[in-house]
């Protein structure tokens, strides 16, 4: 008795007659079926459900002969299929527009420019279209490449980038590093660290593991302090798989003494 009260509809292997789309005007839509006339979902294939949705909401359809309803559940159905092509085209035409705001606001970044150039390379990039293709103006118009949609995007691109930098450091069996410091314009010691890692299919991977400014002394002590904490903030690396350190040969950066806060 219990099995009964608990049936679900699915163990009850209900699916859709095709005979009731001239019957009840009605059709299937993402996995549901869908009345034609009000465009609302009904939850159940059901033919009384059905039946007592279409002649309580729609009482003039549901009096007209079967040759009228064929009729009309066409006209209803292309209507549906017209509005549904419609959507689908407007949604792929935005995710292309934001491929292409992407795209140039990497382009941006890889170039060291500011922000604002891409307000700049809009205003042009229209110019060109209304002269070679003027009806493509409008989708060009939808390309945001404001200063702030610019600065997201480049935040957005270096999250997913540093996202995937970690997914194939946490793969390496070994790993390298490689140092150097010297000294920008305003006389600020930068630190480079560079890191080389080898997977188990023994596909290498060089990154930039982190800049790191020095602005206190410059001894072995400090950079290793910097190196330490790059490596687990940054990176998320540890020392266990490493196997070799390269560095300029400046004596702050090499010897057993300079790297003694490391070797402890």
């Amino acid at each position: 008795m219990s099995e009964t009260k608990n049936r679900k509809i699915e163990s009850e292997l209900r699916v859709f007659n095709t005979e009731w789309t001239n019957k009840y005007l009605c059709t299937v839509s993402k996995d549901k079926i869908l009345c034609l006339m009000c465009r609302k979902m009904l939850a159940i294939p059901k033919e009384y459900n059905l039946q007592q949705h279409f002649e309580t909401k729609h009482p003039n359809p549901a009096k007209l002969n079967p040759n009228e309803k064929v009729i009309k559940a066409a006209s209803l159905a292309k209507n549906l299929s017209g509005e549904q092509q419609i959507f689908k085209k407007v949604s792929t035409e935005n995710d292309t527009v934001t491929k292409v705001s992407f795209q140039i606001s990497k382009e941006i970044a890889a170039a060291g420019k500011c922000f604002t150039e891409g307000e700049f390379l809009k205003k042009y990039m229209l110019i060109a279209v209304s002269e070679l293709c003027p009806e493509k103006r409008g989708i060009f118009e939808n390309v945001s490449l404001s200063r702030m949609t610019v600065q997201r995007r480049i935040a957005d691109i270096s999250t997913n980038l540093s996202d995937q930098l970690k997914q194939r450091v946490n793969e390496f069996c070994f790993y390298s590093l490689a140092m150097d410091e010297s000294t920008d314009l305003k006389d600020t010691a930068q630190l480079l660290i560079f890191f080389r890692g080898i997977d188990k299919n023994f596909e290498i991977t060089e990154e930039l593991a982190g800049m790191c400014s020095m602005t206190g002394r410059t001894a072995g002590k400090e950079i290793s302090s910097k190196v330490i904490k790059c490596m687990n903030d940054k990176s998320g690396l540890d020392f266990t798989n490493l196997v070799a350190i390269c560095t300029d040969g400046a004596p702050a950066m090499c010897g057993k003494k300079s790297w003694s806060s490391y070797s402890s």
